[in-house]
């Protein structure tokens, strides 16, 4: 979705958002609202009730006399006035316990059906993230998708969302309760609507602008917080070494300051009218005793139960009322962060991807061939690739070299299928690689240089993206032999279920790169990728991991990007890069004699 979204109005978002949902979510949110409704009636029968309670109080034979109630009093025999007195105050009491019941019931149901759709909402956001072809991976930063998946999914639900299903609610109640005040006395009801009106419309008017800064300034800051620390964290050892520990407090500082003065200015604006339309509702019920004492044939008397009606009415009406503004200014508050969810709720993603996620069938290829391969990045003119070919059979081992810089991780993950040529095609057994993508990737283990360890168990980083449930445990127990990390595991306390630490901060790097070739063993991959995975090792670990790379099955596909000769020694084939070329060499001897 474009930016220019940024400059659809507030209902327009809303109406996305509404879409994103499913059927099921959407017929729970309007059953919410149809019984929402109903109990807004209980509301208007309690205040139509105080009026005949106030009435039996004062004179309870006007109201026994009284030509509308009369023929209920005589349906349960009631012979005198005094008879009516309980059963009048014990019908209001009930009432009133049976909408504050029913509220319980409707509150604790409009936050049940929120949260779930809360739910849906964020997983839809981050499947549709994570399902992202490559390019678009790294075209944005990451920070900015972590921030607006964890904070503003969450502001969207409760922010956003929950407030809507409270204003409409809120607004259905108040429509009741003004209805059921001007029934009682036409000229005072339709005083206080306009006197509500006349305060709110213009705050939310003049506030609006307000509001959205506010929100622009909290997604902003949110973005940058996480980026920030997501940077001093992962580059803490030259924050120790320089002493940089002040200029990343400072900037913490000054962002989460922006931040919670924002967050803090929406709170103020969205509560503070409540103070002053109490001060306007007592007035007005100043004014109308004033009112009835004056004009009123019967004096106060006769006018008391009118008073009490309103003010049961502008009881319950102001939360409500208050409840509509608040909603609108906490919606207006969170628009940015409504915008930033929708763009991510809304991207395209692979649908065949996601259709064989479970899919455990893997591509047993013969042949890749790459024919007449060109390849540029986005916005950019000139060529990483020119009209490239090259062939690679089942089972060759592959070491790809050239300088820094010259395309050797392009063409990985051009053969990975990452990034798509520019021209040309990439043919698995004659196949284009975009009819068999899925496949393909699946049969393939990448150990790169940085190698992602999470912060679980040794068992749990060999079988990666395995839920424990499904684990083989003499499958990763081999595969850690064929890895050469199975000794070293087994002299640790608990074994394979010992934790290595956030991102194998307890392993050395032979360690990290072992575990990531004990999970292409574990795998049973048909391609093993290396990117540059001995690069950072010294000689002697960086053995051990060759090493252990010549323990893969013969049929096993290899393909290895190196700066050292040594980790390509054992290839059968030499692929050199350089100058939007490549040029093949048939062995390793080939290779030193030409070019070493």
């Amino acid at each position: 979705m474009p930016h220019s979204s940024k400059k659809l109005g507030l209902l327009q978002h809303l109406s996305r958002l509404w879409n994103i949902f499913s059927r099921k979510r959407k017929r729970q949110l309007i059953l919410v609202l149809f019984v929402t409704s109903l109990t807004a009636l209980l509301d208007l029968f309690s205040i139509a009730a105080i009026m005949p309670l106030i009435s039996v109080l004062i004179n309870p034979e006007v109201t026994f006399n009284n030509e509308f109630l009369k023929p209920i009093f005589n349906l349960f025999a009631y012979s005198s006035a005094e008879e009516i007195i309980l059963p009048v105050t014990i019908s209001f009491i009930i009432i009133n316990v049976l909408s504050t019941i029913v509220k319980v019931v409707i509150f604790r149901i409009q936050t049940k059906i929120t949260v779930l759709c809360g739910l849906e909402l964020s997983k839809s956001v981050y499947s549709r993230s994570i399902y992202q072809p490559f390019s678009v991976h790294i075209a944005r930063n990451s920070s900015d998708v972590i921030s607006s998946i964890v904070n503003n999914v969450n502001i969207t639900v409760f922010h956003v969302l929950y407030p809507s299903v409270l204003f409409i609610s809120s607004l259905l109640f108040a429509v009741t309760i003004f209805i059921g005040l001007m029934f009682i006395d036409y000229t005072i009801g339709i005083i206080s609507i306009l006197s509500l009106l006349i305060f709110y419309l213009p705050i939310s008017f003049f506030l609006k602008k307000t509001l959205i800064s506010n929100s622009e300034v909290i997604d902003f800051s949110q973005k940058k917080l996480v980026r920030l620390v997501q940077e001093s964290l992962g580059g803490i050892r030259n924050l120790i070494l320089n002493k940089t520990h002040h200029f990343f407090i400072q900037n913490y500082h000054n962002l989460d300051k922006d931040l919670r003065f924002a967050v803090g200015s929406n709170k103020f604006l969205a509560g503070v009218p409540r103070y002053i339309v109490e001060s306007i509702i007592i007035t007005l019920l100043a004014l109308l005793g004033l009112y009835i004492y004056y004009y009123l044939p019967g004096g106060i008397n006769a006018g008391l139960p009118v008073i009490g009606a309103m003010a049961l009415g502008a009881q319950k009406l102001l939360p409500n009322v208050q409840q509509i503004y608040r909603s609108y200014a906490t919606i207006n508050g969170s628009r940015e962060n409504l915008i930033d969810t929708l763009l991510l709720a809304e991207q395209e993603h692979d649908h065949e991807l996601e259709s064989k996620i479970n899919d455990k069938s893997i591509l047993d290829f013969k042949k890749l061939s790459l024919k007449n391969i060109s390849f540029s990045y986005q916005d950019s003119e000139e060529l990483t690739f020119n009209e490239i070919n090259l062939e690679i059979n089942k089972g060759d081992k592959i070491g790809i070299v050239g300088p820094t810089g010259c395309g050797k991780t392009t063409l990985l993950d051009i053969l990975l299928g990452f990034l798509d040529p520019t021209s040309g095609e990439f043919l698995i057994d004659g196949k284009n690689i975009s009819d068999v993508k899925q496949d393909w990737q699946k049969s393939i283990s990448l150990v790169p240089q940085d190698i992602f360890l999470s912060d679980n168990s040794y068992l749990e980083n060999i079988a990666f993206g395995s839920n424990l449930s499904d684990i083989d445990f003499d499958k990763v127990q081999q595969a850690a032999k064929n890895a050469d990390i199975y000794d070293h595991i087994m002299k640790q306390k608990e074994g394979f279920d010992t934790h290595i630490g956030e991102s194998g901060s307890q392993l050395s790097g032979g360690q990290r790169q072992r575990i990531a070739i004990a999970r292409s063993f574990y795998r049973d991959s048909k391609v093993i990728v290396l990117d540059e995975a001995t690069s950072a090792l010294d000689i002697n670990t960086e053995k051990t991991i060759v090493d252990a790379i010549k323990n893969f099955d013969q049929e096993q596909t290899v393909l290895t990007i190196a700066h050292r000769t040594s980790t390509i020694e054992h290839c059968d084939k030499i692929i050199l890069v350089g100058n939007s070329r490549i040029e093949v060499f048939n062995s390793f001897e080939e290779y030193r004699q030409n070019i070493i």
